[in-house]
């Protein structure tokens, strides 16, 4: 699974001290590749009260209700395979240039929320009209 990363990501990964060239950036507690429960078990670790898969509903509820990316997109940025063989067998493309597109905006949105919209100046019907 390729992940595009956005500034920020790029960003931390830099400020890191380089390990070797196979090295893990996210190793599990044994330094080998970190169980599907890393996530789960972190959280809980630090007593808080949410669930890795709530991080991911959160990001598929704001691309659903906030943006107008097709829904290929984020189901391919969450890794989700598609269930409908004859779509599959079509769709090749791991749709890089959007995702990278979709996580940029996503990153914005976790970073500084939704900016507020200018409202649109309400036009009573019919105004105007002699």
């Amino acid at each position: 699974h390729r992940v595009p990363l956005t500034d920020a990501a790029v960003k931390l990964l830099k400020s890191m001290e380089p390990g070797k060239p196979d090295a893990l950036i996210f190793p599990g507690p044994k330094g080998d590749v970190p169980s599907n429960n890393f996530l789960t078990a972190l959280l809980k670790r630090m007593d808080r009260n949410v669930t890795a898969h709530g991080f991911r509903s959160t990001f598929k509820d704001w691309a659903r209700e906030r943006t107008a990316y097709a829904d290929e997109v984020s189901e391919l940025a969450l890794a989700h395979i598609n269930s409908d063989a004859t779509r599959a067998a079509y769709a090749r493309s791991e749709l890089i240039d959007k995702r990278r597109l979709l996580m940029a905006d996503w990153e914005k949105f976790c970073l500084h929320g939704e900016s507020k919209k200018k409202a649109g100046k309400v036009v009573s019907i019919g105004e105007g009209k002699a």
